[in-house]
């Protein structure tokens, strides 16, 4: 796991967390959903995976944690990419594809990215 892309991955979350509060898009029970949980998620679980040690010496428990936290990014992305059209999001503003549907798109991505980078690592050709 690359820990620039686990960076990346904590600002993006930090994004969609803070974006509807410094944006003012006012706190509803979708943009609680579908923005401020969900980023919150992310940016925990991406300074988690930056403290583990994905070295050859590193606890089997660590390594299994970093292979698992890519899974759950993938999900959290999923979630804030699809959140906006389970929650009947207004996407004519610009605060859906700005809030959610952007970040989602890019946490799923660089989790996709930092797993098949981890998997190249692990099986090298």
């Amino acid at each position: 796991m690359k820990r620039s892309l686990v960076a990346a991955t904590f600002l993006v979350g930090l994004w969609a967390a803070v974006a509807p509060l410094l944006l003012s898009w006012g706190v509803s029970l979708t943009i609680f959903a579908v923005n401020i949980v969900p980023g919150t998620f992310t940016v925990v679980l991406a300074a988690v995976a930056c403290s583990l040690r994905a070295d050859v010496g590193a606890p089997a428990l660590d390594r299994q944690l970093l292979v698992d936290t890519c899974s759950y990014f993938v999900m959290l992305g999923a979630w804030m990419l699809l959140g906006p059209f389970l929650f009947g999001y207004p996407l004519t503003k610009g605060h859906a594809s700005l809030g959610a549907m952007l970040p989602g798109a890019v946490v799923m991505g660089l989790a996709l990215a930092n797993g098949y980078l981890g998997w190249r690592e692990a099986n090298p050709s």
